[in-house]
């Protein structure tokens, strides 16, 4: 089974990084990662 996780954006950089942390490290089955962009500055993009 593979799950699809939604990832919104906006300027919290630390935060999107330990998200995408959490879901490197503990998802344990397939999944595609959709990241979504809420008016997101720079450095968040990057």
């Amino acid at each position: 089974m593979e799950i699809s996780i939604v990832l919104l954006t906006y300027t919290h950089l630390d935060l999107v990084r330990q998200c995408l942390d959490y879901i490197a490290n503990y998802a344990d089955v397939p999944y595609e990662l959709i990241v979504i962009n809420n008016g997101a500055n720079e450095e968040t993009i990057k």
